[in-house]
């Protein structure tokens, strides 16, 4: 395959899609979820034994609201702040602001702004992940690239999810359906309807 190309400025927005896409997928894990059960059980346990606890029975029950809420409370706030947070972050980083073309062929991608290059096998990502607006590949678990997908007018995003997959690099795992539950689709269609 020939090397497609995309060229695209960060904007303070695409990095707000970016810190909650980071942000949804680092804290709205299976480790978030048994943290809160420890601090339900450490909550209910502090409210007293079942029967003999300052509000009886309703010790343990009362524990677990508080830590949804607490937790609750603390995601909110958090998901409220990252769009002032990203802006800060871009407007302190005068390099994000800067034109960069993308290039990307089967084997490898290439990024290049005024202030340098730098290519990847795609096999180096650590994973990836994918929203409506952005795509993030990750250096680490902290490190990511930010590709908006306005600046992918043909649709060629797509291969580069496929060579990520190609190469065996973990999409970031999705939201947990407890807290996302999955719409209820009809009937998967079968071949003779595609």
């Amino acid at each position: 395959m020939t090397n497609a190309r995309a060229d695209y400025e960060v904007t303070a927005r695409d990095m707000a899609a970016a810190q909650r896409l980071h942000f949804s997928k680092s804290v709205l894990t299976w480790r978030s979820a048994l943290a809160l059960l420890v601090l339900a059980t450490f909550l209910g346990s502090i409210f007293g034994p079942l029967e003999e606890g300052l509000f009886g029975r309703w010790s343990l029950i009362l524990g677990l609201f508080f830590a949804v809420s607490l937790f609750g409370l603390i995601w909110l706030i958090l998901w409220l702040l990252l769009p002032f947070q990203a802006r800060q972050i871009w407007n302190q980083t005068a390099k994000m602001r800067q034109h960069v073309t993308v290039t990307w062929d089967d084997m490898q991608v290439h990024f290049e702004s005024t202030s340098g290059h730098s290519t990847y096998q795609w096999s180096q990502f650590y994973r990836w992940a994918k929203s409506r607006t952005v795509i993030l590949l990750y250096v680490n678990g902290r490190l990511f690239f930010v590709l908006p997908l306005r600046a992918f007018h043909d649709g060629s995003e797509s291969s580069i999810t496929r060579n990520l997959r190609s190469a065996g690099v973990k999409n970031a795992s999705p939201p947990s359906p407890v807290l996302y539950p999955r719409k209820a689709r009809g009937p998967h269609p079968t071949w003779a309807q595609l």
